[in-house]
Protein backbone atom coordinates (compact mmCIF):
# COMPACT_ATOMS: atom_id res chain seq x y z
CA UNK A 1 0.00 0.00 0.00
CA UNK A 2 1.38 3.22 -0.79
CA UNK A 3 2.34 5.89 1.79
CA UNK A 4 0.52 8.76 0.85
CA UNK A 5 2.19 12.00 2.48
CA UNK A 6 0.47 14.89 3.56
CA UNK A 7 -1.13 18.24 2.19
CA UNK A 8 0.84 20.60 -0.22
CA UNK A 9 -1.06 23.81 1.26
CA UNK A 10 0.91 26.40 -0.60
CA UNK A 11 -1.10 28.91 -2.59
CA UNK A 12 -0.16 31.01 -5.69
CA UNK A 13 -0.53 34.38 -5.10
CA UNK A 14 -1.28 37.42 -6.71
CA UNK A 15 -1.21 41.30 -5.84
CA UNK A 16 -2.30 42.08 -1.66
CA UNK A 17 -1.58 38.32 -1.36
CA UNK A 18 -4.91 36.76 -2.77
CA UNK A 19 -4.85 33.65 -3.86
CA UNK A 20 -5.61 34.19 -8.40
CA UNK A 21 -7.77 33.12 -9.99
CA UNK A 22 -8.64 32.74 -14.30
CA UNK A 23 -11.11 32.93 -16.10
CA UNK A 24 -11.46 29.81 -18.57
CA UNK A 25 -13.46 29.16 -21.80
CA UNK A 26 -12.57 25.49 -21.67
CA UNK A 27 -16.06 24.59 -19.03
CA UNK A 28 -19.20 26.53 -19.55
CA UNK A 29 -22.20 26.53 -17.31
CA UNK A 30 -20.60 23.18 -15.10
CA UNK A 31 -19.45 21.64 -18.56
CA UNK A 32 -16.89 19.64 -16.65
CA UNK A 33 -19.54 17.96 -14.65
CA UNK A 34 -20.65 20.67 -12.11
CA UNK A 35 -23.02 23.47 -11.44
CA UNK A 36 -21.17 26.57 -10.92
CA UNK A 37 -22.55 29.65 -8.89
CA UNK A 38 -22.40 33.05 -10.74
CA UNK A 39 -19.45 35.70 -9.45
CA UNK A 40 -22.13 38.21 -8.69
CA UNK A 41 -24.37 36.38 -6.96
CA UNK A 42 -22.13 33.18 -5.45
CA UNK A 43 -22.12 33.15 -1.94
CA UNK A 44 -18.74 33.81 -0.51
CA UNK A 45 -18.15 32.00 2.93
CA UNK A 46 -14.85 34.61 3.19
CA UNK A 47 -16.78 37.63 3.35
CA UNK A 48 -19.14 36.31 6.23
CA UNK A 49 -18.26 37.69 10.16
CA UNK A 50 -17.25 34.24 12.07
CA UNK A 51 -20.28 34.53 13.92
CA UNK A 52 -22.39 34.28 10.89
CA UNK A 53 -20.63 30.49 10.47
CA UNK A 54 -20.74 29.50 13.61
CA UNK A 55 -22.10 30.30 17.24
CA UNK A 56 -19.26 32.47 18.96
CA UNK A 57 -18.20 31.50 22.61
CA UNK A 58 -16.03 34.71 23.97
CA UNK A 59 -14.57 33.31 27.19
CA UNK A 60 -15.05 34.66 29.77
CA UNK A 61 -18.54 34.24 29.47
CA UNK A 62 -20.80 34.83 32.49
CA UNK A 63 -20.56 31.29 34.07
CA UNK A 64 -18.58 29.81 31.39
CA UNK A 65 -15.02 30.34 31.81
CA UNK A 66 -13.03 27.65 29.71
CA UNK A 67 -13.72 25.37 26.65
CA UNK A 68 -14.97 22.76 29.17
CA UNK A 69 -18.06 25.06 29.88
CA UNK A 70 -18.86 25.76 26.52
CA UNK A 71 -19.23 21.60 26.10
CA UNK A 72 -20.71 21.40 28.81
CA UNK A 73 -23.76 23.88 28.31
CA UNK A 74 -23.73 21.80 24.60
CA UNK A 75 -23.91 18.58 26.33
CA UNK A 76 -20.60 16.92 25.00
CA UNK A 77 -18.34 15.38 27.02
CA UNK A 78 -14.90 14.65 24.83
CA UNK A 79 -13.22 11.47 25.73
CA UNK A 80 -10.20 9.26 23.91
CA UNK A 81 -8.30 10.80 20.73
CA UNK A 82 -8.83 9.50 17.51
CA UNK A 83 -6.15 11.12 15.74
CA UNK A 84 -4.37 14.11 15.06
CA UNK A 85 -2.87 16.41 12.62
CA UNK A 86 -1.57 19.66 11.85
CA UNK A 87 -4.04 22.01 13.77
CA UNK A 88 -6.29 19.61 14.52
CA UNK A 89 -7.30 16.74 17.24
CA UNK A 90 -10.32 14.36 16.32
CA UNK A 91 -11.73 12.76 19.77
CA UNK A 92 -14.36 10.71 20.66
CA UNK A 93 -17.08 13.03 21.69
CA UNK A 94 -20.74 11.84 23.36
CA UNK A 95 -23.48 13.56 23.08
CA UNK A 96 -24.97 13.83 27.21
CA UNK A 97 -28.42 14.39 26.48
CA UNK A 98 -28.98 12.04 23.85
CA UNK A 99 -26.36 9.47 24.77
CA UNK A 100 -25.40 9.49 20.93
CA UNK A 101 -21.86 9.05 19.72
CA UNK A 102 -19.83 11.19 17.43
CA UNK A 103 -16.71 12.49 16.02
CA UNK A 104 -15.56 15.75 17.64
CA UNK A 105 -12.77 18.00 15.70
CA UNK A 106 -10.84 20.51 17.31
CA UNK A 107 -9.18 23.12 15.18
CA UNK A 108 -6.88 25.50 16.62
CA UNK A 109 -6.95 28.52 14.78
CA UNK A 110 -4.22 31.05 16.15
CA UNK A 111 -4.40 34.54 18.11
CA UNK A 112 -6.74 36.67 15.84
CA UNK A 113 -9.17 36.50 12.92
CA UNK A 114 -6.56 37.23 10.73
CA UNK A 115 -5.38 34.33 10.68
CA UNK A 116 -5.80 32.06 7.29
CA UNK A 117 -7.03 29.36 9.18
CA UNK A 118 -9.71 31.29 9.88
CA UNK A 119 -10.83 31.51 6.14
CA UNK A 120 -9.87 28.00 5.65
CA UNK A 121 -12.35 27.20 8.65
CA UNK A 122 -15.36 29.31 7.34
CA UNK A 123 -14.99 27.68 4.09
CA UNK A 124 -15.27 24.29 5.30
CA UNK A 125 -17.89 25.11 7.78
CA UNK A 126 -19.93 26.55 4.70
CA UNK A 127 -19.25 23.69 2.33
CA UNK A 128 -20.41 21.19 5.14
CA UNK A 129 -23.88 22.83 5.98
CA UNK A 130 -24.57 22.85 2.16
CA UNK A 131 -23.41 18.81 1.35
CA UNK A 132 -26.03 16.29 3.02
CA UNK A 133 -25.98 13.16 1.49
CA UNK A 134 -25.72 9.68 2.53
CA UNK A 135 -22.16 9.42 1.13
CA UNK A 136 -20.98 12.27 2.67
CA UNK A 137 -19.94 12.31 6.56
CA UNK A 138 -22.90 14.09 8.56
CA UNK A 139 -21.88 17.59 10.41
CA UNK A 140 -24.04 17.19 13.56
CA UNK A 141 -23.12 20.35 14.98
CA UNK A 142 -20.32 23.13 15.90
CA UNK A 143 -19.15 25.86 17.81
CA UNK A 144 -16.66 28.33 18.11
CA UNK A 145 -15.01 29.74 21.36
CA UNK A 146 -12.15 32.44 21.87
CA UNK A 147 -9.96 32.88 24.87
CA UNK A 148 -6.61 34.71 26.03
CA UNK A 149 -5.56 30.88 26.77
CA UNK A 150 -6.01 29.06 23.47
CA UNK A 151 -6.84 31.59 21.35
CA UNK A 152 -9.71 30.66 18.43
CA UNK A 153 -10.95 27.14 18.86
CA UNK A 154 -13.64 25.81 16.55
CA UNK A 155 -15.26 22.50 17.47
CA UNK A 156 -17.07 20.02 14.88
CA UNK A 157 -18.97 17.80 15.79
CA UNK A 158 -19.10 14.59 12.54
CA UNK A 159 -20.83 11.60 12.37
CA UNK A 160 -18.80 8.98 13.74
CA UNK A 161 -16.98 6.73 11.40
CA UNK A 162 -16.99 2.90 13.44
CA UNK A 163 -15.76 1.51 10.45
CA UNK A 164 -12.20 3.16 10.27
CA UNK A 165 -11.15 5.21 7.05
CA UNK A 166 -10.69 3.30 4.18
CA UNK A 167 -7.31 3.44 3.31
CA UNK A 168 -6.80 1.07 6.62
CA UNK A 169 -9.69 -1.28 4.99
CA UNK A 170 -8.28 -1.52 1.88
CA UNK A 171 -4.88 -2.38 2.91
CA UNK A 172 -6.12 -5.24 5.63
CA UNK A 173 -8.37 -5.97 2.15
CA UNK A 174 -6.18 -6.32 -0.26
CA UNK A 175 -6.19 -5.67 -4.10
CA UNK A 176 -9.50 -6.25 -4.65
CA UNK A 177 -11.14 -7.87 -7.75
CA UNK A 178 -13.13 -5.75 -9.80
CA UNK A 179 -16.36 -6.78 -8.85
CA UNK A 180 -15.49 -6.37 -5.33
CA UNK A 181 -14.36 -2.82 -5.69
CA UNK A 182 -17.23 -1.61 -8.09
CA UNK A 183 -19.65 -1.34 -4.98
CA UNK A 184 -17.04 0.91 -3.15
CA UNK A 185 -16.13 3.16 -5.65
CA UNK A 186 -19.95 3.51 -6.64
CA UNK A 187 -20.53 4.99 -3.40
CA UNK A 188 -17.38 7.65 -3.17
CA UNK A 189 -18.20 8.78 -6.92
CA UNK A 190 -22.14 9.07 -6.02
CA UNK A 191 -20.89 11.55 -2.78
CA UNK A 192 -18.49 13.27 -5.05
CA UNK A 193 -21.03 13.76 -8.06
CA UNK A 194 -23.46 14.97 -5.07
CA UNK A 195 -20.63 17.88 -4.33
CA UNK A 196 -20.12 18.57 -8.13
CA UNK A 197 -23.88 19.23 -8.95
CA UNK A 198 -24.24 21.90 -5.89
CA UNK A 199 -21.20 23.55 -7.65
CA UNK A 200 -18.16 22.02 -4.86
CA UNK A 201 -15.22 20.98 -5.67
CA UNK A 202 -13.52 18.63 -3.12
CA UNK A 203 -9.90 19.35 -4.30
CA UNK A 204 -8.51 16.42 -1.93
CA UNK A 205 -10.05 13.38 -3.23
CA UNK A 206 -7.61 9.84 -1.68
CA UNK A 207 -8.19 6.49 0.19
CA UNK A 208 -7.94 8.38 4.00
CA UNK A 209 -10.39 11.43 3.23
CA UNK A 210 -13.26 7.72 2.87
CA UNK A 211 -14.32 7.23 5.89
CA UNK A 212 -16.79 4.22 6.54
CA UNK A 213 -20.05 2.95 8.74
CA UNK A 214 -20.74 0.12 9.12
CA UNK A 215 -24.19 -1.43 7.45
CA UNK A 216 -24.99 -4.70 6.08
CA UNK A 217 -28.06 -3.00 3.77
CA UNK A 218 -25.40 -0.82 2.04
CA UNK A 219 -24.93 -1.60 -1.46
CA UNK A 220 -21.35 -3.25 -0.87
CA UNK A 221 -23.06 -5.47 1.81
CA UNK A 222 -20.65 -4.51 4.73
CA UNK A 223 -20.18 -0.33 4.83
CA UNK A 224 -21.14 2.81 3.76
CA UNK A 225 -18.76 4.73 2.47
CA UNK A 226 -18.21 8.65 3.58
CA UNK A 227 -16.68 11.60 1.82
CA UNK A 228 -15.05 13.54 4.25
CA UNK A 229 -12.57 16.37 4.66
CA UNK A 230 -13.20 19.62 2.87
CA UNK A 231 -10.57 21.95 4.06
CA UNK A 232 -9.96 22.50 0.52
CA UNK A 233 -12.59 22.05 -1.13
CA UNK A 234 -14.17 25.30 -3.05
CA UNK A 235 -17.21 26.94 -4.58
CA UNK A 236 -16.93 27.13 -8.30
CA UNK A 237 -17.90 30.34 -9.58
CA UNK A 238 -18.44 31.69 -13.35
CA UNK A 239 -18.94 34.93 -14.65
CA UNK A 240 -21.62 36.50 -16.90
CA UNK A 241 -20.78 34.71 -19.68
CA UNK A 242 -20.74 31.44 -18.53
CA UNK A 243 -16.98 30.28 -17.87
CA UNK A 244 -16.09 28.64 -15.20
CA UNK A 245 -13.16 30.62 -12.87
CA UNK A 246 -10.75 28.34 -13.13
CA UNK A 247 -8.40 27.55 -10.00
CA UNK A 248 -4.56 28.18 -9.18
CA UNK A 249 -4.21 27.37 -5.88
CA UNK A 250 -1.48 24.66 -5.31
CA UNK A 251 -3.27 22.03 -3.15
CA UNK A 252 -4.01 18.63 -2.01
CA UNK A 253 -1.96 15.46 -1.81
CA UNK A 254 0.43 15.26 -4.47
CA UNK A 255 0.08 11.75 -5.42
CA UNK A 256 -3.68 12.34 -6.29
CA UNK A 257 -2.88 15.65 -8.13
CA UNK A 258 -3.35 16.17 -11.68
CA UNK A 259 -0.57 17.36 -13.87
CA UNK A 260 -2.44 20.59 -14.09
CA UNK A 261 -1.74 21.42 -10.99
CA UNK A 262 1.42 20.00 -10.55
CA UNK A 263 2.46 22.15 -13.74
CA UNK A 264 1.45 25.55 -12.17
CA UNK A 265 -1.49 25.63 -14.71
CA UNK A 266 -4.67 27.16 -13.88
CA UNK A 267 -7.28 24.17 -13.53
CA UNK A 268 -11.13 23.19 -13.38
CA UNK A 269 -12.00 21.71 -9.50
CA UNK A 270 -14.02 19.70 -11.15
CA UNK A 271 -11.65 17.98 -13.45
CA UNK A 272 -8.86 17.56 -10.92
CA UNK A 273 -11.43 15.55 -8.92
CA UNK A 274 -11.65 13.02 -11.76
CA UNK A 275 -7.97 12.45 -12.20
CA UNK A 276 -7.72 12.09 -8.22
CA UNK A 277 -10.46 9.41 -8.24
CA UNK A 278 -8.63 7.74 -11.09
CA UNK A 279 -5.50 7.14 -8.91
CA UNK A 280 -8.24 5.72 -5.98
CA UNK A 281 -9.62 3.61 -8.22
CA UNK A 282 -5.94 2.16 -9.28
CA UNK A 283 -4.82 2.32 -5.74
CA UNK A 284 -7.57 -0.44 -4.73
CA UNK A 285 -7.31 -2.47 -7.78
CA UNK A 286 -3.34 -2.74 -6.87
CA UNK A 287 -2.85 -1.59 -3.89
CA UNK A 288 0.64 0.60 -5.80
CA UNK A 289 0.27 4.15 -7.39
CA UNK A 290 -0.01 4.11 -10.59
CA UNK A 291 3.18 6.61 -10.95
CA UNK A 292 6.55 6.65 -9.08
CA UNK A 293 6.76 10.01 -6.55
CA UNK A 294 10.08 9.47 -5.85
CA UNK A 295 10.86 11.32 -8.46
CA UNK A 296 8.28 14.30 -9.06
CA UNK A 297 9.93 15.80 -12.38
CA UNK A 298 10.00 12.16 -13.99
CA UNK A 299 6.56 11.23 -12.59
CA UNK A 300 4.92 14.64 -14.09
CA UNK A 301 6.72 13.38 -17.60
CA UNK A 302 5.16 9.69 -16.88
CA UNK A 303 1.71 11.72 -16.39
CA UNK A 304 2.06 13.93 -19.88
CA UNK A 305 3.32 11.12 -21.54
CA UNK A 306 0.59 8.25 -20.40
CA UNK A 307 3.03 6.30 -19.29
CA UNK A 308 2.13 3.95 -16.78
CA UNK A 309 0.94 0.29 -16.41
CA UNK A 310 -0.93 -2.03 -14.65
CA UNK A 311 1.03 -3.86 -12.65
CA UNK A 312 -0.88 -7.25 -13.33
CA UNK A 313 1.30 -9.54 -10.88
CA UNK A 314 -0.21 -7.58 -7.81
CA UNK A 315 -3.93 -7.72 -9.75
CA UNK A 316 -6.41 -10.83 -8.32
CA UNK A 317 -7.00 -11.17 -12.09
CA UNK A 318 -5.47 -8.70 -15.36
CA UNK A 319 -8.00 -6.01 -16.01
CA UNK A 320 -11.01 -6.05 -18.55
CA UNK A 321 -11.58 -3.78 -21.37
CA UNK A 322 -13.90 -1.85 -19.79
CA UNK A 323 -11.55 -1.15 -16.60
CA UNK A 324 -8.65 -0.17 -18.75
CA UNK A 325 -11.14 2.30 -20.79
CA UNK A 326 -12.37 3.57 -17.65
CA UNK A 327 -9.00 4.17 -16.35
CA UNK A 328 -7.54 5.65 -19.21
CA UNK A 329 -10.28 8.33 -19.49
CA UNK A 330 -9.50 9.49 -15.55
CA UNK A 331 -5.73 9.65 -15.94
CA UNK A 332 -5.89 11.20 -19.42
CA UNK A 333 -2.87 13.99 -19.09
CA UNK A 334 -5.38 16.47 -21.29
CA UNK A 335 -8.16 17.77 -19.09
CA UNK A 336 -10.01 18.77 -21.61
CA UNK A 337 -9.96 15.05 -23.18
CA UNK A 338 -10.59 13.69 -19.33
CA UNK A 339 -13.99 12.32 -18.43
CA UNK A 340 -16.24 14.61 -17.15
CA UNK A 341 -17.96 13.79 -13.96
CA UNK A 342 -20.89 12.69 -15.54
CA UNK A 343 -19.08 10.29 -17.72
CA UNK A 344 -17.34 8.68 -14.99
CA UNK A 345 -21.60 7.83 -13.81
CA UNK A 346 -22.15 6.87 -16.99
CA UNK A 347 -19.09 4.29 -17.80
CA UNK A 348 -20.28 0.66 -18.07
CA UNK A 349 -17.74 -0.22 -16.11
CA UNK A 350 -19.28 1.05 -12.96
CA UNK A 351 -23.20 2.68 -14.28
CA UNK A 352 -24.96 -0.43 -12.87
CA UNK A 353 -23.60 0.01 -9.11
CA UNK A 354 -23.57 3.76 -9.45
CA UNK A 355 -27.21 3.57 -10.08
CA UNK A 356 -27.57 1.44 -6.81
CA UNK A 357 -25.57 3.68 -4.67
CA UNK A 358 -28.15 6.50 -6.08
CA UNK A 359 -31.41 4.85 -5.43
CA UNK A 360 -29.76 4.03 -1.81
CA UNK A 361 -29.21 7.82 -0.91
CA UNK A 362 -32.37 8.71 -2.56
CA UNK A 363 -34.31 6.51 -0.15
CA UNK A 364 -32.76 8.94 2.56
Amino acid sequence: MPKVKGKAKGKSKGKGGKPKEAKGKGAKGGGDGGKAFPLEKGPTPSKLEPSQISRLYKLPDGKMKTEDDVLEANNYKLEEKLGEGGFAIVYFARNKKSNQKHACKVMKLGGDWKDSRVEDMKNELFIMEKVKHLYIVKLMHHFLTQSKANGIRLYIFMELADGGDFSKFCQKKGAMTENDCKPYFAQIICGINHMHSLGIAHRDIKLQNVLMVKNEKSVSGDFTLLVSDFGLSRIIHHDGGGSIALNRTICGTPLFMAPEILLRKPYSGFLVDVWALGVTLFIMMTLELPFDFHDEGKAIKDMVARNWKWPTGKMKAAPSNDLKNYMSSMLEPESNKRLTMPQVLDHKWCSAQFKKAQVMANKK
